[in-house]
């Protein structure tokens, strides 16, 4: 998902900048700084998450349910930071592609807008 606060009267180059940015996932290898910062980022937040000891519990219980068992903070930030650029561009192929395209904007548009949106709404990818 993204989001993103724009300026109404940029919003189609902001679409197009953004799929851009996807498409590049798709094709190129994410730079290895690049990476250990959204690496780290993921991690931090992680963290952040389980600070209380209701957000402990609730980890526990849903890990418990899901997977029937209960990994440590330390074994889930070891495979975010496993993830390889090659398995981002894998995963990248699999999810940037027209088919999967939803775009939800709130702001001053109507119903009848959507078709300025569905012609920019494309990896440029033969349909």
């Amino acid at each position: 998902a993204i989001s993103a606060g724009v300026d109404t009267s940029r919003i189609e180059e902001v679409i197009s900048v953004l799929l851009s940015e996807c498409k590049k996932l798709s094709t190129d290898l994410v730079d290895s700084a690049e990476l250990k910062k959204a690496q780290d980022y993921m991690a931090g937040s992680y963290l952040l998450g389980l600070e209380t000891s209701d957000a402990r519990a609730e980890y526990a219980a849903i890990r418990q349910i899901i997977k029937g068992k209960i990994e440590s903070p330390d074994q889930e930030i070891a495979k975010i930071r496993a993830v390889t650029a090659e398995q981002v561009r894998d995963v990248a192929r699999e999810i940037f592609v027209d088919e999967k395209l939803n775009l939800a904007i709130i702001g001053p548009y109507k119903p009848e807008d959507s078709a300025r949106f569905e012609k920019i709404l494309t990896f440029g990818q033969k349909k």
